[in-house]
């Protein structure tokens, strides 16, 4: 408004909306004597203060203060946008603006318990997406959206006990690994596997089962030997029979007569079928052993323990049989033995009575001398 006049004329204005009478006329002002109009002035009005909140000011918010016309600058954090300037208006109030979170995009966290053993994350700046592991898996809690990520969140696979597979083809196989992890191994020859080959790391379910991972079953165990008989051993019976698997043995003792040719145990050999080591009870060579007076003049036996050596006796002598290889190493008793002749007397000889009788065994030859005026014949008298 532009004022003029002469002395003692009056001058009205209005202010504009967002500004004040700043005279004591309150919208007034009178041309004085000295030829100047009084004070007056529309001065802008105060706006309500205004703060906004998530801002790099040191105090994580910025308050806005001025009167109408004043501008405030602000500057978002990180994960909040709208950084600008807010106005002071006509009416008091500062102009719309804050800033506002920003959405993260979209996380998914593997093996949760959550549906399909995932969660997924979203939101925006400041939220928080809680996850539970599953049994298995290390971590779990909370992850914060500072905008445009999620901050790292993970479940983690937990280390399996490690388990030793004995008799493979690599001597013994030790698994190690993770929850998910395998294991691969070949049992040794005369070993078979109860498993399939490979074991896996993983939680076993049951009654009161553990949430630390465990390797499947799986082993290779000894396979079943093939039985073998020892004859002539300690055991009742006379004889020893070997049972059992890969890897084990089996001792015995042989018995008097016999000789070990295995050094008193057997061992059953890894084979694809399984087999024990060669070993027995051999019988022992007896002494020979010579028969006289048989029919072939005479018997040599010759054998080993349990043997027999049969024989027949040249007429005159009796005992044929059979005679036996011992334990001791000897053949038993037997042989041929002269038979008795019937006693024949003899007349005319120079013994008492006048006659002497023959008595002996075969082969035995009788002494007599005649009497005088008779002389022997010229055989001799042998049985």
């Amino acid at each position: 408004t532009t004022c003029n006049g002469a002395t003692t004329d009056v001058c009205r204005y209005t202010c504009a909306q967002g500004y004040g009478y700043q005279d004591p006329g309150h919208g007034q002002v009178t041309c004085e004597a000295n030829g100047d109009f009084s004070a007056g002035s529309c001065d802008p009005k105060p706006c309500t203060s205004k703060t906004i909140q998530h801002t790099t000011d040191r105090s994580g918010s910025t308050r806005c203060t001025g009167s109408t016309g004043a501008t405030c600058d602000y500057t978002c954090d990180p994960g909040y946008e709208g950084s600008g300037s807010v106005t002071c208006q006509h009416n008091g109030q500062f102009t719309a603006g804050d800033c506002t979170p920003m959405a993260c995009t979209s996380k998914t966290i593997a093996h949760t318990t959550g549906q399909g053993g995932s969660t997924t994350c979203t939101g925006s700046t400041g939220d928080s997406c809680k996850y539970t592991c599953a049994d298995g898996y290390s971590g779990g809690g909370e992850t914060l959206c500072t905008a445009p990520d999620f901050a790292a969140a993970e479940c983690t696979p937990k280390s399996c006990i490690s388990k030793t597979i004995d008799h493979t083809t690599d001597g013994s196989t030790r698994c190690t690994g993770t929850n998910g992890a395998t294991c691969g191994y070949t049992c040794a020859v005369g070993y078979e596997d109860t498993g399939t080959g490979t074991l896996t790391c993983g939680i076993r379910p049951g009654p009161g089962h553990s949430d630390n991972p465990t390797f499947s079953a799986g082993e290779c165990k000894a396979k079943p030997c093939a039985p073998k008989m020892i004859e002539h051993t300690t055991d009742n019976g006379g004889r020893t029979t070997c049972t059992g698997a890969t890897g084990d043995p089996c001792r015995y003792t042989c018995a008097a007569g016999y000789s070990d040719t295995g050094h008193g145990s057997l061992t059953c050999r890894p084979l694809e079928n399984p087999t024990f080591s060669d070993g027995s009870c051999a019988p022992k060579s007896c002494t020979t052993k010579t028969i006289s007076d048989t029919t072939e003049g005479s018997t040599r036996c010759d054998g080993v323990t349990g043997d027999t050596c049969p024989f027949t006796c040249k007429k005159g002598y009796s005992g044929s049989g059979s005679v036996t290889c011992g334990t001791g190493g000897s053949f038993s008793a037997g042989g041929c033995t002269a038979e008795h002749c019937t006693p024949q007397p003899i007349a005319h000889t120079k013994d008492p009575g006048g006659s002497t009788t023959c008595i002996g065994s075969t082969g035995e030859e009788c002494s007599f001398t005649c009497a005088q005026g008779y002389k022997k014949s010229s055989e001799p008298v042998v049985c």
